[in-house]
């Protein structure tokens, strides 16, 4: 028992928005933002502050339906979100007569609308019954469930008429993969609670088969896991990190609820930003959500896999592409490393006389500069003397006419 409320409480540390993206949800009562209403243009100002606690109510609105990473969690105490069960999405279904419709703009791709949630709740339950643990990579994950997987979001969701059938799959792949990351982020946050392999292996996580909980206890303990684990919280201390607002909306939607309360017409930019980065105190006047961010890398530690304030890059690959895209993106970047290595390495081969010669056209030119500027020099004292003479002449002639 004790192990499962660690392993709920865990759960609490951490939603899944849209984007199939970690965003930290923890609530700090000491954070505390800077004013921004004297900082901002009047117009942004204005617009956020009418609009701002709308889209806030709007996305609290929508929390019932979100997806939990504790959705594998047996125990649920009051206030705590329960496991994800697709009930939502099964009543609607079932109530409509058909399949839920997707809408994915031509100029971006994410899901926006009424259904984008329940979509992205259902590839993270998906994923989580379908995709197996117990391999290399999400890369082996998907090529042995993908087909599975796809097919049960195909039973349950479409493209609207005049779609993109094609972005529609690319969007559920690329956030199933991020969403198995997340899994299995989760799961190694819960091998850390523990400190004996007894008690992993005495305390698989609820609903989790034995084997495949095994195996991430194996793959956890292993000294290249832990090389790569290292590796990645560093990269993350490194990054400039920005604190969104937007609850578990991803920025596409949040932004499409901003253009429908503003009557169909896109905000600025600088206001959208804004609005996705702070939030309303007390007293209604906005502030940076950034505050928190220590206090977020202190209790949750550092995750890779999310650049903050810029949400996830999706690739355009269509089915039976992906790998083939994945596969041609690493070879583009090696061969640009290639490139990179060939040049430094003709450039350490440079011959002594090259670059003699070099800094014997660098000196030149130093001194061809300088004469030039002495010439000009020159010219311009000549000018001025000349100018001199003229006016002594002039002043000359003028008190000769005065005394005559």
């Amino acid at each position: 028992m004790q192990n499962a409320a660690l392993w709920g409480m865990i759960n609490n540390w951490m939603i899944i928005q849209p984007s199939g993206c970690v965003i930290e949800a923890l609530h700090v009562d000491t954070a505390s933002g800077v004013s921004i209403d004297k900082r901002n243009s009047v117009g942004s100002s204005k617009f956020i502050q009418q609009n701002l606690r709308s889209t806030r109510v709007d996305a609290q609105h929508d929390k019932g339906n979100m997806v939990p990473l504790g959705t594998l969690s047996q125990i649920k105490s009051q206030g705590q979100r329960g496991k994800y069960k697709s009930f939502v999405v099964y009543m609607k279904i079932k109530g409509k007569g058909s399949k839920l419709n997707i809408v994915i703009p031509q100029d971006i791709d994410r899901a926006i609308g009424e259904n984008a949630r329940h979509l992205v709740n259902e590839c993270g339950r998906v994923v989580r019954t379908k995709a197996p643990l117990n391999v290399r990579n999400r890369q082996e994950a998907f090529s042995t469930a993908d087909d599975i997987m796809w097919k049960e979001i195909e039973e349950k969701f479409t493209i609207v008429e005049g779609g993109s059938y094609e972005k529609m799959y690319a969007f559920v792949v690329d956030t199933m993969q991020c969403l198995y990351r997340i899994w299995k982020t989760r799961l190694h946050y819960y091998y850390k609670s523990m400190n004996s392999n007894e008690e992993w292996l005495k305390n698989p996580p609820p609903d989790l088969p034995q084997d495949q909980w095994e195996y991430c206890v194996k793959r956890f303990g292993s000294e290249e896991f832990k090389k790569i684990s290292e590796r990645n919280s560093k990269n993350r201390l490194s990054q400039k990190r920005y604190t969104h607002t937007t609850g578990n909306l991803s920025f596409a939607e949040f932004e499409d609820k901003m253009v429908k309360q503003n009557k169909g017409v896109k905000p600025p930019a600088d206001a959208i930003w804004l609005a996705e980065h702070t939030h309303e105190n007390a007293d209604g006047e906005l502030e940076w959500a950034d505050t928190v961010q220590e206090v977020l890398l202190e209790v949750l530690k550092p995750r890779s896999g999310y650049f903050r304030g810029k949400g996830t890059a999706l690739r355009g690959y269509t089915k039976g592409q992906h790998q083939i895209l994945q596969q041609k993106e690493m070879q583009k970047q090696q061969q640009i490393i290639q490139e990179q290595e060939q040049r430094i390495k003709e450039l350490e081969e440079m011959s002594e006389q090259d670059k003699k010669e070099l800094e014997e056209k660098r000196e030149q030119d130093k001194k061809e500069l300088e004469m030039i500027r002495e010439q000009d020099k020159r010219e311009i004292l000549k000018q001025q003397k000349l100018v001199m003479d003229v006016f002594k002449q002039q002043m000359m002639e003028m008190f000769a006419r005065q005394v005559e």
